[in-house]
């Protein structure tokens, strides 16, 4: 499921740099962003489903997405012939060592962002309604709502990490996107 939403970013962020002509800097928190409120519209009808169920539903989905999003056909308009790497002020990320160094910033902006999670009370209460939903409406904590916003949070961070991927290969391609990357991924 989570390659799926990397592709939803990928395509949102390439197409507004390439595209509409928005920075690389004002892209990718753009799509971070939409890809987090698309979590958010994917998990509505998820949250019912449990267990095998739900990673069938989610893999299905992920290959629908990979299938259905790479077809020029449908949507030609979205998805950007080339994207241009990024620069910032005097620094130009065209070249594939400043673009690992960028990569590498990224990845530790996600990593102190998630760490700040984990500690925060919202990662608490995620960890605790891992353990027992029952546990957590005790304590008065709208179960659903913390089910979402966690897809929201994931979404966002899946967006992220494919708006950053998308610049780093310089354009989309379907086969990046594969469904069995996520079962890799968790594997």
């Amino acid at each position: 499921r989570q390659f799926a939403f990397v592709a939803v970013g990928a395509v949102v962020a390439g197409s507004l740099t390439a595209n509409v002509g928005l920075t690389f800097w004002l892209a990718v928190p753009l799509a971070t962003v939409f890809t987090g409120a698309f979590a958010v519209v994917v998990g509505l009808p998820a949250l019912r489903i449990r267990g095998l169920f739900l990673a069938v539903t989610t893999f299905a989905f992920a290959v629908a997405v990979r299938s259905m999003l790479f077809e020029r056909r449908y949507f030609d308009w979205l998805l950007p012939d080339a994207i241009e790497r990024p620069t910032l002020f005097f620094f130009d990320f065209g070249d594939e060592k400043s673009m690992y160094f960028l990569c590498v910033a990224a990845l530790v902006a996600a990593i102190v962002v998630v760490l700040n999670v984990r500690k925060s009370r919202f990662g608490r209460v995620l960890i605790a309604l891992r353990e027992s939903e029952q546990n957590v409406a005790a304590f008065g904590i709208d179960a659903v709502r913390m089910r979402l916003a966690a897809f929201a949070f994931s979404g966002a961070l899946a967006g992220f990490a494919g708006a950053i991927f998308a610049h780093q290969q310089r354009g989309l391609n379907a086969e990046s996107f594969a469904a069995t990357a996520s079962i890799d991924i968790f594997v």
